[in-house]
């Protein structure tokens, strides 16, 4: 598989990095309660590291809201 990068996206972000992947014999379902309860832990985590006037500077967050 080969995965192009329009040139002018590459210059804008240089350190841009693609990953894919293939899934195979994947179940899906409607819910899963563990998966669930790990959602509620790491939406509680970051909202206890972080608050809406801070999370814009975070570096990962800005990268992503930069690329968008």
């Amino acid at each position: 598989m080969e995965i192009m990068i329009a040139p002018d996206l590459r210059n804008r972000f240089p350190d841009l990095k693609v990953l894919a992947f293939s899934v195979k014999d994947m179940k899906v379902t409607n819910r899963k309660d563990e998966l669930e309860e790990f959602k509620k832990q790491v939406f509680d985590e970051v909202r206890r590291r972080y608050s809406l006037e801070t999370v814009k500077d975070v570096p990962v967050f800005r990268t992503f809201r930069d690329f968008f």
